[in-house]
């Protein structure tokens, strides 16, 4: 009795391992790209709030630490000015 073993044949790319490469990059889009526009549903229905800290002493300490990184020359020069014209 003669048995034929048969090798499986090299399945393609396109057909075995393309699909889900495919699938899994479009479910990282939906599931990074949801989230913000759909943040105040999701706040809503859970009942949550956003707390905004006081920043007002923070805000002077760190024109101080900009204003010596400069003068130590980490920073480049008239950059703390530059952002106040800004705002």
């Amino acid at each position: 009795m003669n048995t034929v073993i048969k090798e499986p044949k090299p399945r393609s790319f396109l057909t075995t391992l393309l699909p889900f490469f495919v699938l899994a990059h479009c479910a990282h889009h939906l599931l990074t790209a949801l989230p913000a526009p759909m943040m105040p549903f999701i706040q809503e229905d859970l009942g949550l709030s956003i707390i905004i800290p006081p920043l007002k002493a923070w805000h002077k300490k760190g024109e101080e630490v900009h204003r010596l990184l400069e003068e130590k020359g980490f920073l480049p020069k008239g950059i703390v000015a530059e952002a106040k014209a800004i705002k």
